[in-house]
């Protein structure tokens, strides 16, 4: 079966905002990442990466793909809805929610917030996948390590 049209039904927008939360200042990162499909035959990716100077500093980033790696991309997000991972009960101190939206494109409509640590759990595999996706088209773009 081959990936949904990009613009099946209006423009494909994907965001990850992704933070480390409060951790030692050498290891926090605020790492965003846009995808926007506005015309057929490709995408633009915007990646902002916020880091400390040992770790190479601040990075923003913007950059194209084609239509053959938008739609492997969108067959890779294109995942029914899924469940936020972020418990509702409990202590949340010194973790930091994340988040990922979805829309458009013939993709169906997803939006989730997960904490790191729960990307590792089985329930969390296939919001593990998305987000995992999300950030190897932003390594295209930008240095994210």
């Amino acid at each position: 079966m081959s990936a949904p049209a990009p613009f099946a039904s209006a423009p494909l927008r994907v965001t990850l905002n992704e933070s480390s939360g409060p951790v030692s200042p050498r290891f926090q990162y605020a790492l965003t990442v846009e995808v926007s499909a506005i015309e057929a035959g490709g995408a633009w990716v915007r990646v902002t990466n916020r880091r400390p100077a040992a770790a190479g500093g601040d990075v923003e980033a913007q950059g194209s793909i084609d239509d053959a790696r938008l739609r492997r991309f969108v067959a890779q997000i294109a995942v029914a809805p899924l469940d936020d991972l972020v418990p509702t009960d409990g202590p949340r101190v010194g973790v930091s929610v994340n988040r990922v939206e979805i829309g458009g494109g013939g993709v169906p409509a997803c939006a989730f917030s997960y904490l790191l640590n729960r990307l590792e759990t089985p329930e969390g595999e296939r919001a593990r996948d998305v987000v995992e996706a999300i950030k190897a088209l932003a390594a295209e773009i930008a240095p994210l390590g």
